[in-house]
């Protein structure tokens, strides 16, 4: 098995030094390597269209709770740090936050 892998090895070898010497090859391998860097970046942008929806996933529901009651938001590990001692000082979320979360569950549910 492993006389017919070194074979093989060897025949690529051989081929791919051919193969680059071909411009249209070389062109082709470019292009085809431009369109598959062009869906990975389609790719990332659309998983990051979720990530408003992260905390679902997350976090633990209560605590989401919890800290959107207190504060609208979930807050970051920036915003913890930047308190220092004193505490995040509570913010209660507007009737439009309320509203926006409510869509975001609606949204989810109809999803599952």
């Amino acid at each position: 098995m492993s006389r017919l892998r070194s074979l093989i090895v060897a025949y690529f070898l051989y081929l791919k030094a051919d193969m680059e010497d071909m411009e249209e090859l070389s062109q082709m391998r470019t292009e085809l390597m431009d369109h598959a860097q062009n869906i990975m970046n389609l790719a990332t942008d659309f998983s990051s269209s979720y990530d408003n929806y992260s905390y679902l996933w997350v976090d633990d529901r209560q605590e989401f709770m919890r800290q959107f009651l207190l504060y609208g938001h979930v807050l970051t590990s920036d915003e913890i740090e930047a308190s220092g001692d004193e505490g995040v000082p509570e913010n209660p979320p507007t009737l439009a936050q309320f509203r926006q979360q409510v869509k975001s569950a609606r949204l989810c549910g109809s999803v599952n």
